[in-house]
């Protein structure tokens, strides 16, 4: 994002204000997925959004499938 000189914040002002806050405090948190089980996230608007600035949403089902074929080096 900074990198094309725009800033985070122009990227996330395309959605909803209550949306806005928990993707600026995540990305200044430098996380790298948002759980959630608002679908809406999930929608492609949100998840373009969410890709842009380098972070994922997943809902924990679609977490856990992503990270099932893993979970046997974590035991």
């Amino acid at each position: 994002i900074e990198e094309r000189g725009l800033a985070p914040v122009t990227v996330v002002a395309t959605l909803p204000p209550k949306d806005q806050d928990v993707l600026a405090q995540a990305y200044s948190s430098g996380c790298e997925v948002v759980l959630t089980n608002d679908l809406k996230w999930l929608r492609p608007r949100h998840r373009r959004t969410i890709a842009a600035l380098g972070m994922e949403a997943h809902t924990p089902e679609t977490l856990y499938e992503k990270l099932r074929p893993w979970l046997a080096l974590w035991l």
